[in-house]
């Protein structure tokens, strides 16, 4: 069956979804590894679904992330410096 178009989650794993706690409960469902399987329940029309669902894919969001130019001018490296040792 899976997840359709316009299905709006309703619980996940028997907790329910609400604007209070969706940031929460997909965060928690983030954090678990490839392979876990849930519980949804979704609207789907005028009718509840539940549905098993698995974690097949993640998307690695890397945030932040620095590399350091070998090629910098002597003025980049001597602030870079700088700017190291205030980490």
């Amino acid at each position: 069956m899976g997840v359709r178009a316009n299905d709006i989650f309703i619980k996940v794993n028997g907790t329910e979804v609400s604007l209070q706690n969706a940031r929460m409960v997909i965060g928690t469902l983030s954090q678990q590894p490839i392979g876990y399987e849930y519980d949804l329940t979704v609207l789907r029309g005028d009718e509840e679904k539940e549905i098993k669902v698995k974690i097949i894919a993640k998307e690695e969001v890397k945030e932040h992330m620095f590399t350091i130019d070998e090629d910098a001018s002597a003025e980049a490296k001597r602030l870079r410096a700088i700017w190291q040792k205030n980490i």
